[in-house]
């Protein structure tokens, strides 16, 4: 093979390159949440593999776009303010996915982390 041991190299330096060409596309996330769901799971006090959903996908998009999230803004951010400022968006938005409310509490807290 022409090659050699480096094809797994290539295939990823592919794929990141085919990757980065689709960034500036709209991304269909699966598995995604909708906010009727997540609103019946928070007021049923029932929610907790939802909340862990939130919180990675939080936790996704700022390892993804390399900007911190949690202690962007003062004060930190905790879990239980995401939750709710969610909850306040699935009220208010029910046919929407939640995912939608996600990602407009990311860009309203992300900031640049500082170079060091």
């Amino acid at each position: 093979m022409f090659l050699g041991s480096k094809s797994p190299t290539w295939f990823f330096v592919g794929l990141m390159l085919w990757c980065s060409s689709a960034a500036a596309q709209e991304i269909w996330v699966e598995g995604g949440l909708n906010c009727g769901t997540w609103v019946k799971t928070r007021t049923e006090h029932n929610s907790s593999n939802l909340e862990d959903y939130v919180v990675g996908f939080l936790n996704g998009l700022a390892l993804g776009a390399k900007l911190e999230f949690w202690h962007a803004q003062l004060p930190d951010l905790q879990r239980e303010q995401a939750y709710l400022w969610l909850d306040n968006y699935c009220r208010a938005n029910p046919l929407s996915q939640a995912s939608g409310g996600i990602v407009k509490l990311f860009h309203e807290r992300a900031v640049s982390i500082p170079q060091k």
